[in-house]
């Protein structure tokens, strides 16, 4: 499976990138975990959000070797309703590096 790509941000907040599409999964769900893949090998801040990026449920530091997959454990509790957008961005100290990312989701 590709993970999907996320931007990062230079010592601010990358673009908010859609992981799953409001009209992705009509039930409700949970996010148990994540893994990422950073191009980079400086630590990255990853947000999980689940309302466009205004607030994340995960705010996670992480630092790994270049495009080596880490997992996040688990990502919340929370049940998300049906129709709910999950999106992800992260921050780091330079420009121009991204992140890949895979979500581990429960159907209710």
């Amino acid at each position: 499976m590709v993970g999907l790509e996320v931007p990062l941000g230079e010592n601010a907040w990358g673009a908010d990138t859609v992981l799953i599409a409001a009209d992705a999964i009509d039930v409700p769900f949970k996010v148990l975990g994540y893994s990422i893949a950073p191009t980079t090998e400086n630590t990255i801040i990853v947000g999980l959000s689940a309302d466009s990026g205004a607030s994340n449920f995960v705010e996670k530091a992480s630092s790994s070797k270049k495009n080596k997959a880490v997992g996040g454990g688990d990502a919340t509790d929370f049940i998300f309703n049906a129709g709910t957008r999950i999106s992800a961005s992260g921050y780091a100290s330079e420009a121009g590096k991204t992140f890949k990312v895979w979500l581990e989701i429960q159907e209710i």
